[in-house]
């Protein structure tokens, strides 16, 4: 009983999905590689990024190099400088390569975030510009270019995707 049952749900889902796939399925295929090469908001996104960190990346790059001179500088002189003076330089290099090391990881960390936050708010209008392209055109699916292994380029909304972000 079980199996005769089992098999009319097979059946019945098989039917199903015949019908399903009968009435014509409208795809769709998107590049977001391309969108993001050409987007002129990104542009102004990188803009926007290089002119809020440019003075801290300025002064990580100052440190380093001041870093560098001192480092350089205690390598001759430490053949004349007696124990205690060699120690104390060292522990002084030592803690300025600390401090540079935390504030280039706390500046990456930060340039990261931020990049993050103005990636996805761009991303959020490529998304919600993708949709109204689905609606406007009547696609059932929309799928990402890199997603499917062959795609053709009839199948391409890309630049109408484009043309919905601006």
């Amino acid at each position: 009983m079980k199996k005769l049952l089992s098999s009319l749900m097979l059946l019945g889902l098989a039917g199903f999905g015949q019908s399903v796939f009968a009435d014509a399925l409208r795809i769709g295929v998107v590049d977001l590689q391309k969108i993001v090469q050409t987007s002129p908001q990104i542009k102004t996104i990188q803009q926007s990024l290089e002119q809020k960190f440019r003075a801290r990346r300025d002064a990580l790059v100052s440190t380093e190099t001041d870093l560098k001179a001192k480092i350089e500088a205690f390598k001759k002189d430490s053949v004349v400088m007696n124990p205690a003076q060699k120690k104390d330089s060292e522990r002084n290099l030592i803690a300025l390569q600390q401090k540079f090391e935390r504030d280039g990881q706390q500046y990456q960390q930060e340039l990261s975030t931020a990049h993050n936050e103005a990636m996805e708010d761009f991303y959020t209008k490529v998304r919600a510009a993708i949709s109204t392209v689905a609606k406007n055109e009547h696609y059932d699916l929309i799928v990402q270019k890199d997603a499917a292994p062959f795609t053709t380029e009839k199948l391409d909304v890309t630049k109408q995707v484009i043309t919905a972000i601006h």
